[in-house]
């Protein structure tokens, strides 16, 4: 299994904070090369001082669904390490494809 080194950081930022209790993350399939995604999700809600969800033992292909519960007006989701499984040779850029946060 090939790793790829940290490389992907996505924000949202709202005017507000706003409650959260699910955070849903696509990740980026290609010709199928499936990976897993290992990463952690930070919230903040002044933008400076971060909590952070620690997902790096997570093992589940292409599509993850995190229940959380948070406040935040800052959400990150940042990539710590991918591991490809299906094609070790056919090695992609690890990207996120889609992030849908729930929650009020």
């Amino acid at each position: 299994m090939k790793q790829a080194p940290p490389t992907i950081s996505t924000a949202i930022t709202w005017k507000a904070a706003r409650t959260i209790s699910e955070v849903d993350t696509s990740w980026f399939m290609y010709k199928g090369s499936e990976a897993y995604y290992k990463y952690k999700i930070e919230y903040s809600t002044d933008g400076t001082n971060y909590s952070t969800i620690d997902r790096t033992s997570n093992t589940t292909y292409g599509f993850t669904s995190d229940k959380v519960n948070f406040q935040a007006r800052y959400v990150r989701i940042n990539l710590v390490n991918a591991v490809l499984f299906n094609n070790p040779n056919n090695w992609y850029t690890p990207t996120v494809h889609e992030v849908r946060l729930l929650g009020n």
